[in-house]
């Protein structure tokens, strides 16, 4: 069984959570993190797969203001792609997106993933993605909250794993705050034992997806 998990919000303790982390977690960075580029730099040299957050809520909810390039259901296509394209040209070095938001439908979907697609960049969801074909590909995690409590949280991981042993590979996404990177480190450190194996976040996608790494 392999699982995966795609590790947000660490934008502001990127050296702390590359220390606790194992390379083969994946890290999701925020497009307006001031050092994108010098830290998505950092995380591939120690081995970690890098992914940027789509500029949207995060999990959780409004904690954080979405921003001025946030992408929104309520907005018009067009304008959606073009504060896409700001975020996709924030940077390069990552191999997809993750959108942890909810659900989209496929009017507002299929013209972000056309545009991954003409990238090369593949979508990570923490819900079901409406789209249709020839589009990038698509991955569905469980988006796990950081306003669980310590219990809520174990019981959730757990379930992660019996997905991951069922189906023979599961998906976690996850908004770490500095006092749960500890707690995630020692459950990750756990998977071995349990015959597990922790990959990268495009070892989920299809064998036949052509996915790359995200370039200027």
């Amino acid at each position: 069984p392999r699982l995966a998990l795609i590790v947000a919000g660490a934008d502001d303790d990127m050296n702390r959570a590359m220390e606790m982390l194992p390379r083969a977690v994946t890290l999701a960075l925020d497009p307006y993190a001031r050092r994108l580029p010098d830290w998505i730099e950092l995380a591939r040299a120690r081995g970690h797969e890098v992914m940027l957050t789509l500029s949207a809520p995060p999990i959780g909810g409004g904690r954080r203001d979405a921003g001025p390039m946030a992408i929104l259901s309520s907005l018009d296509p067009k304008e959606n792609l073009e504060r896409l394209d700001w975020a996709l040209d924030r940077a390069s070095g990552f191999v997809g997106v993750v959108d942890i938001v909810g659900h989209r439908p496929a009017s507002e979907a299929d013209p972000i993933l056309a545009r991954l697609r003409e990238h090369g960049l593949m979508l990570v969801s923490g819900s079901v993605v409406e789209h249709g074909a020839n589009t990038a590909p698509v991955v569905v995690g469980e988006a796990i909250s950081s306003d669980l409590s310590r219990r809520q949280l174990d019981q959730v991981l757990a379930a992660l794993q019996d997905r991951a042993r069922r189906d023979g590979r599961a998906l976690g996404i996850v908004v770490a705050t500095p006092n749960l990177l500890p707690h995630l480190a020692a459950w990750l450190a756990s998977l071995e034992k349990q015959s597990i194996v922790l990959a990268p976040a495009t070892a989920m996608l299809p064998a036949a997806a052509d996915t790359g790494v995200a370039a200027k």
